[in-house]
């Protein structure tokens, strides 16, 4: 699992530990280039295409983003996206194994805001990732006999969910209630799915409106961007929109026997914010004090939770958050300074980091650039920071305790 990138259908985490995160650290923003040839456009139906030239990368990455603002889960509903995902990704069967006799891979991710697909292809071979998008946006055709095949292979996924990706879920229901329902879903709920309401699903979640798409690595900026255009514009015509209440998450202490460990989150209110930074921030710097700990963190447009915890314990994180000294504080300071921006950079250096951060920002907030965050972390003065670590108290943060196994 990368230190810094994105992983799996849940959140994408960072794992932490200090001599590693320390030299990672090091020329801190080194990995972005702000004078990289890059062109965003953003189409009359209202979806975003981000191509950025990366002339040395020794791969192209194409990533197709579906924002689920038009198709809010509720508890009936839970994980019908995520179903949907397995399904379209699945394709017929056979699809990975085409892919991979051209040297392509396809990974596919169901965050609570969206949807992810990306493709990691030789150059010159980003045309048929563009097919198979074109495939993906058509739509398809699921069959009672498929939803039931993918139903028994999740339940192995399921079984073998990763422990800080269940305590980061633990964070968010704790938080956000009802309103926090984790995008993983519920088996149960899953299995009210039916292939009519899959494909009303599929025609909401990737309207045109909703969509970003990104391609990084050696390609042409001009002539790859009129492609993405032009595929974005085959993507089904949006219906009647959405208006949705904002998050509002509360402080709370749970025990849940769904995980195992403990875990303290910061309740923040989206990159956007300055305060979400420093939060970030802080939880890299306590990540360094205790070994093995995971920062878990997917940057949002709306109220989210940075998580710092650890899957394999299950006391002592508690004690270290609400007990730091004025000189902990102090020393934490640099060192959450630089592992904030590191955070991006390391993410900004590679073709599948920078399909992935920038899609991640723009379905959300179409003019929104992870470089705003780094800049919001760069002024962060010390006691902004202090006001982080303070987030990730007993009396404002969220305490999970995960008693199961």
């Amino acid at each position: 699992m990368p230190l810094f990138g994105p992983d799996g259908a849940g959140p994408s985490r960072a794992l932490v530990v200090a001599t590693v995160c320390l030299m990672a650290a090091t020329g801190t923003a080194q990995g972005t280039d702000p004078g990289a040839p890059r062109l965003r456009t953003e189409t009359e139906a209202g979806s975003v295409v981000w191509v950025e030239h990366m002339p040395d990368a020794k791969e192209v990455v194409v990533s197709l983003w579906a924002s689920s603002r038009d198709v809010a889960e509720t508890p009936t509903t839970h994980g019908h996206r995520h179903l949907m995902e397995h399904l379209l990704a699945r394709g017929d069967g056979q699809l990975d194994r085409r892919l991979e006799t051209e040297g392509i891979t396809l990974t596919a991710q169901t965050f609570r805001f969206a949807m992810h697909f990306q493709f990691r292809c030789p150059p010159g071979k980003e045309g048929r990732a563009f097919q198979e998008i074109a495939g993906l946006l058509k739509g398809f055709e699921p069959t009672k006999e498929r939803i039931e095949h993918e139903l028994r292979i999740m339940r192995h996924e399921f079984a073998l969910r990763d422990g800080a990706e269940a305590l980061a879920a633990a964070a968010w229901r704790a938080a956000f209630g009802q309103r926090g329902l984790d995008a993983w879903g519920t088996l149960t709920a899953m299995s009210g799915a039916t292939p009519e309401s899959l494909k009303a699903l599929h025609r909401a979640h990737f309207a045109e409106p909703n969509l970003a798409l990104v391609v990084a690595g050696p390609v042409d900026l001009d002539a790859t961007t009129a492609q993405a255009v032009a595929l974005l514009a085959t993507a089904p015509k949006p219906g009647e929109r959405l208006a949705s209440e904002p998050l509002a998450g509360e402080a709370s202490r749970v025990e849940d026997e769904a995980c195992f460990g403990e875990a303290r989150a910061a309740i923040t209110q989206g990159f956007a914010r300055d305060e979400t930074h420093w939060a970030l921030a802080a939880a890299l710097a306590l990540a360094t004090e205790v070994p093995r700990s995971f920062v878990s963190f997917v940057p949002s447009a709306e109220p989210a939770v940075v998580t710092w915890g650890r899957d394999d314990q299950r006391h002592g994180l508690g004690a270290i958050a609400d007990g730091l000294s004025p000189n902990d504080e102090a020393r934490l300071f640099r060192t959450g300074w630089e592992l904030g921006q590191a955070w991006y950079a390391n993410q900004l250096r590679s073709p599948a980091g920078v399909a992935y951060l920038r899609g991640l920002y723009a379905v959300q907030s179409r003019g929104a650039k992870p470089e705003d965050s780094v800049r919001r972390i760069q002024a962060m003065t010390f006691e902004q920071f202090k006001e982080g670590l303070r987030a990730f108290g007993k009396d404002r943060g969220v305490t999970v305790v995960g008693v199961g196994r």
